[in-house]
């Protein structure tokens, strides 16, 4: 598999069918080992969680966070639309606990939209500066990014980042790299790569990981929803196979070992680590996740 062909559109890549005739469904983790990715487990206890969510107060100190997710998850169905919100969450609280494990004071939290976590960072986790990155503008519509003297606010492409090198402690993209086109999914990470300190740290979480890699797809929302350029399709890789689903996303990254190893050798500055954190958590509809974690040298 070359990562680096890419096309716009689909037309003349693999269309996968049915996810399990075609094996692309589940995940086994040994295939991690197999491909010589450092893999470990982490078990966290539910009260640590609680703990974080009694600290940020979500529903009381970030209302329009808290309504706007609401409001989007019970459009999605959800039984309980506050589950979602509080999955949400509990990416940020990883990044929140590795912040605080290695006493990080200059953050960013990339393709936040309007996540809260840059304000919760330097208000609640002893961060002197954070800057809350979009490719939209729509950080700058979020009161509590806005108007704190903590946080700067950097629109624009995030595989181009007009940071200095060297000058962040840490990097998160929480609920965002699956959708970064091709190539901007590796070219994030090794902008990643070129900010952080030596010891800094980039979280992804999740870690959307499939025995085979693929793209999920709905072209129905291609002609408004592209971002990148609206006049063009979206970029793919011509070996990364395609599975159209009504999902209302462009780009839907599901990646498999060897596709992920693929990306980290590009990117020999960071060390990876993945990692399945595992949380029995009651308002979480998943106990577990898989995060991927690179550690500047």
């Amino acid at each position: 598999m070359n990562i680096n062909n890419i096309q716009q559109g689909i037309d003349n890549i693999h269309q996968i069918k049915n996810l399990a005739d075609e094996g692309f469904s589940n995940f086994n983790p040994n295939l991690l080992f197999e491909a010589g990715l450092n893999y470990n487990v982490l078990q966290l206890e539910t009260v640590e969680f609680d703990e974080y969510l009694s600290m940020v107060n979500y529903k009381a100190n970030y209302p329009e966070y808290w309504q706007a997710f609401y409001e989007a998850f019970q459009k999605l169905k959800y039984n309980n639309p506050e589950h979602g919100i509080y999955e949400k969450a509990f990416e940020q609280y990883l990044a929140a606990r590795l912040i605080k494990k290695y006493d990080y004071k200059r953050i960013i939290d990339i393709a936040c939209d309007r996540c809260p976590f840059s304000s919760i960072a330097v208000s609640k986790l002893g961060a002197d500066y954070a800057i809350a990155q979009d490719f939209t503008t729509a950080p700058k519509t979020s009161t509590y990014l806005a108007s704190n003297k903590k946080i700067r606010i950097l629109i624009g492409n995030a595989s181009d980042l007009k940071i200095d090198d060297q000058s962040l402690d840490f990097a998160c993209l929480l609920n965002s790299w699956e959708h970064f086109q091709a190539p901007s999914d590796l070219g994030v990470i090794k902008e990643c790569a070129r900010i952080l300190k030596s010891k800094g740290r980039l979280l992804i979480a999740p870690l959307y990981l499939r025995n085979k890699a693929y793209i999920e797809t709905d072209p129905s929302v291609w002609s408004w929803k592209q971002v990148y350029d609206k006049s063009k399709h979206p970029n793919f890789r011509t070996m990364v196979p395609v599975y159209l689903r009504n999902n209302a996303q462009v780009y839907d990254q599901k990646c498999s070992p060897s596709l992920l190893g693929q990306f980290i050798n590009e990117v020999p500055s960071l060390h990876f680590e993945i990692t399945k954190v595992e949380i029995p958590h009651p308002s979480l509809s998943n106990n577990s996740f898989f995060i991927l974690q690179g550690i500047k040298n």
